[in-house]
């Protein structure tokens, strides 16, 4: 009466494969010992597909380059479950990562990643994210940062130098200090969406070394006034 159980190892088998999309399922879960595990559910019949990898066979998946799990169920609390293929140490090629409208709420232990340019976390409930205190953690080729619609409510710290795109509209940011700024965004970034915030404030001179903005969206929050924004510009 249908598929009842198909298993697949990818690393021997899809060697060459560039892109996994695998958004709107049911997925729940990606144990932090496998590479991915995957649940749907259609109707009675039920298709379980495991894709393994191990450390002997890492090279394996080194072609892989984008990987969309979007609008899944997703309860992760750390990116360790994707560690082989981000951190580029012979088979990590991984560029583009997409997490968003899942429903995690912490992001622990997050490690360098020196291929990645694309992360989507938006859509989450995402209310802090962390780095591993035992490396010094780098984000060398990221270029766009989407975090929009979660509950942040300070900017995240990074080191990206790279970085050109950060989101965070729809969050519950209250103040943007020029602390959090200069620890998150590094002056070569060009466009910064804080709409849709709780901002009332804003430091001055906080936005001031983003000299390379070319647009900057601050709609729909609680500002009184724009002398802040006018001293960093």
């Amino acid at each position: 009466e249908g598929v009842e159980h198909v298993e697949v190892r990818a690393p021997e088998h899809f060697v060459y494969l560039r892109e996994l999309l695998l958004g709107f399922n049911k997925l729940t879960k990606l144990p932090a010992n496998s590479w991915l595990s995957i649940h749907t559910h259609t109707n009675r019949n039920v298709l379980f597909i495991v894709f393994y990898y191990s450390t002997t066979l890492k090279g394996k998946m080194s072609t892989l380059t984008k990987l969309s799990l979007n609008d899944n169920q997703l309860q992760l609390d750390s990116l360790d479950a994707f560690r082989a293929l981000l951190q580029g140490d012979g088979g990590g090629a991984l560029e583009e990562l997409d997490l968003s409208g899942n429903r995690i709420v912490h992001v622990r232990r997050v490690f360098s990643a020196p291929r990645l340019r694309k992360l989507n976390l938006s859509k989450n409930q995402i209310e802090s994210v962390s780095f591993d205190a035992e490396e010094a953690v780098e984000l060398s080729a990221l270029e766009e940062l989407d975090l929009s619609h979660n509950q942040l409510t300070c900017l995240v710290s990074l080191r990206a130098d790279k970085l050109r795109s950060a989101n965070y509209a729809g969050n519950q940011i209250q103040c943007v200090k020029r602390q959090s700024v200069e620890a998150g965004l590094p002056g070569t970034l060009a466009h910064l969406d804080l709409s849709r915030n709780q901002i009332g404030r804003i430091d001055a001179d906080a936005l001031g070394h983003l000299t390379g903005l070319l647009s900057l969206d601050l709609s729909r929050n609680q500002l009184e006034n724009v002398e802040s924004v006018a001293h960093s510009g």
